[in-house]
């Protein structure tokens, strides 16, 4: 019996054990006073989740959570610049990625350069783009041809740039978050032939950076300044009290089982599988943990963050991504910790951060030896309404933050959702 056919067989076993043992309940049920909550606990010690039902964590997934919150294009020292727009933003993206990509992918050895050079770059042809959280530049590399990833580049950014350099090439410039520090590589790629025709189509529209303008010396010098914005206030919803059919897609998106009438999207309630438990809580969030053995219910294919990222994201917008409305997840950190790697996400609501009750996080995830071993979700859907937020020029913004002596701060809109069913936005110094 070769190795396949041994597994086929195996798995067969396990169904007709299951259907004796269920066959059993119910004669059980009918002639004893055993619960049916006894018989779904026998039948939840046998049942595991298949290969079959669990994500493959290798699977293509979309860059969703690595799109960029502000875009701005330079051409003869005129820009266009885009924010607090996700559709506008993500249809300058969709025509200025493979820039963008095709720079990553041939990235030489990054150099260490001053501020002004950074600057200089800012001004020159090119394509500048911001992200709401730092981004390991792994992540980004993601986007590359063949799935193969640059490995001179390091670090984190919410800052890159794709700028024409001397001799019309080409060069990436980035802020590392982790050192604070600048970087600059060479790539393969052309002034005229890439950058040129790219930036062409998008009309010059006054976009700015705070350390060109007079009076916004107080902002965080990359603060980028473009007309004010009319941001739009949204109705926050729990998406399981919306439809009620979620509980079961919930579940079937986790491999779980159990039927969602075990739980109430009200009052809250939990699940255990085997050495798997699922709780909601009254107010939408999903907490899941597992005392761990070698049966993980969401083992990872490797060992290395990318594949941890991968598969997190993977489950992400199988649920919260997928019911969110119209918000974005994402990514808002990877960090090694002492008891494994936490794996976190944020929504944004057109390129603004959402901030939850309680500090909560939209997504937390924990992987150790190997596996997810916990993760929480907080399920909120985002749907605008007609009215919009009633926000300060971005000139009187900047003169309040200097009167809060918030020097250096970046100058950015914010939502709180409090719970509440309606969320507006204001202006932060984050």
């Amino acid at each position: 019996m070769n190795k396949k056919r041994g597994s086929r067989v195996l798995e067969w076993g396990k169904s007709l054990l299951i259907l004796l043992l269920a066959v059993s309940a119910v004669f059980l049920l009918g002639h004893t006073q055993i619960s049916g909550e006894m018989v779904n606990e026998l039948q939840n010690l046998f049942d595991r989740p298949t290969e079959d039902e669990v994500k493959d964590p290798s699977t293509q997934i979309s860059a969703t959570a690595f799109h960029p919150v502000q875009i701005v294009t330079c051409q003869n020292e005129l820009r266009y610049g885009v924010q607090y727009s996700q559709d506008e933003t993500d249809e300058v993206f969709s025509a200025l990625s493979i820039v963008l990509t095709e720079a990553l992918g041939s990235a030489g050895v990054p150099e260490e350069i001053p501020e002004r050079e950074w600057r200089a770059a800012l001004c020159s042809t090119g394509i500048y783009m911001e992200y709401l959280y730092p981004v390991p530049l792994y992540a980004l590399s993601t986007q590359t041809e063949g799935d193969q990833e640059p490995v001179q580049l390091f670090g984190s950014t919410k800052r890159i740039c794709v700028a024409a350099d001397q001799a019309d090439g080409v060069s990436l410039y980035y802020i590392n978050e982790e050192d604070g520090k600048i970087y600059a590589c060479t790539t393969t790629l052309s002034s005229d032939f890439h950058l040129d025709a790219a930036i062409a189509d998008w009309a010059p529209n006054g976009a700015q950076f705070a350390f060109e303008v007079a009076g916004m010396e107080t902002l965080e010098p990359y603060t980028l300044l473009t007309r004010t914005p009319q941001p739009v206030v949204y109705r926050a919803s729990d998406p399981l009290l919306d439809d009620a059919e979620k509980l079961d897609q919930l579940l079937s998106a986790l491999a779980f089982r159990s039927r969602g009438m075990m739980l109430d999207p009200k009052a809250g309630g939990q699940i255990v599988e085997n050495n798997d438990s699922l709780r909601l809580s009254a107010d939408g969030v999903v907490t899941f943990h597992t005392i761990g053995n070698e049966e993980y219910r969401f083992l990872l294919s490797g060992s290395d963050t990318r594949t941890a990222l991968n598969y997190v994201q993977t489950i992400v917008e199988d649920t919260i991504g997928a019911w969110c409305g119209q918000a974005r997840v994402c990514l808002s950190g990877i960090e090694e910790t002492e008891e494994g790697l936490v794996i976190t996400f944020q929504y944004s609501l057109n390129g603004a951060p959402v901030a939850l009750p309680d500090g909560n996080e939209a997504a937390r995830f924990m992987i150790r030896n190997g596996a997810i071993t916990d993760f929480s979700l907080y399920l909120r859907s985002y749907t605008a309404t007609e009215e919009t937020s009633l926000v300060l020029p971005v000139a009187q913004a900047a003169a309040a933050m200097d009167a809060l002596k918030a020097d250096g701060k970046e100058l950015t809109l914010f939502y709180q959702d409090s719970g509440g069913e309606e969320i507006r936005a204001i202006w932060i110094a984050a």
